[in-house]
C-alpha cells in the first residue's frame, strides 16, 4: 500500500495562516534529487514556472566549484539551459559514544 499525503497552498493556510511565509512557487526539491540530467524534465519544471531546483553536492554532476555557491543548467551538460541549481551541502556530524 502506498501512502501519499499532498499538501496544498490552502491547507498550509488553514494551518499556518495566510501570512506565513512557506510557498514558493518557483522553487522545487524532486524526489530522490532526480531528473536534473534530463533535458525534458527541466523544460517541463520551466514551463510549470520553476526556476530554482535543489542539488546534491555530494554527487559529482551537481558540485559546484565551490561548495557553497549554486550553478547553472547548461544545454551540453543537463540537456536544458538556465535552471539554477541550489547546492545541498551533506553534513559530518561526529557524536561520541560512551
Amino acid at each position: 500500500m502506498v501512502l501519499r499525503c499532498f499538501v496544498t497552498q490552502d491547507f498550509g493556510n488553514e494551518l499556518f495562516g495566510p501570512t506565513y511565509p512557506m510557498w514558493e512557487s518557483q522553487s522545487i526539491v524532486t524526489p530522490g534529487i532526480s531528473g536534473l540530467l534530463n533535458g525534458p524534465a527541466l523544460q517541463a519544471m520551466w514551463d510549470a514556472g520553476v526556476r530554482n531546483v535543489v542539488g546534491d553536492s555530494s554527487k559529482w554532476e551537481y558540485r559546484p566549484v565551490n561548495l557553497y555557491h549554486g550553478l547553472w543548467t547548461t544545454q551540453a551538460f543537463n540537456g536544458f539551459d538556465g535552471m539554477f541549481i541550489v547546492p545541498r551541502c551533506v553534513f559530518v556530524l561526529f557524536v561520541e559514544l560512551w
